[in-house]
């Protein structure tokens, strides 16, 4: 067994944890969420889908941190709750890139 100040202390490691945490979902944010409109408008959306593709995110993903706190209580397995939030958002992304080969008329 590893010496204990040779370790980090749980604080630390739940810091670190969020730290990384905070990074990638700016990267997530940068690289991909601040395109969309832009790609809408190459493929010529409507004004009106284009707010509602910039606006109806923010507004889901701020219902859903109200309703976490409640829902989190339900499941017994977090972690499990997370991968798949993860994999419905990974879906999402690959939908979007599939409009590529849709025509645009």
């Amino acid at each position: 067994m590893k010496k204990l100040d040779m370790q980090k202390k749980p604080d630390e490691k739940v810091l670190d944890r969020s730290i990384k945490d905070g990074a990638a979902y700016s990267v997530a944010a940068g690289a991909g969420e601040a395109y969309v409109a832009a790609y809408a408008v190459m493929r010529g959306a409507t004004d009106a889908f284009i707010g509602s593709l910039t606006s109806v995110p923010a507004l889901v993903g701020a219902l859903v941190q109200l309703a976490a706190p409640y829902a989190a209580n339900g499941f017994r397995n977090r972690k499990l709750v997370v991968l798949g939030s993860i994999a419905l958002n990974a879906l999402s992304w690959l939908l979007i890139l599939s409009t590529v080969f849709v025509s645009a008329e």
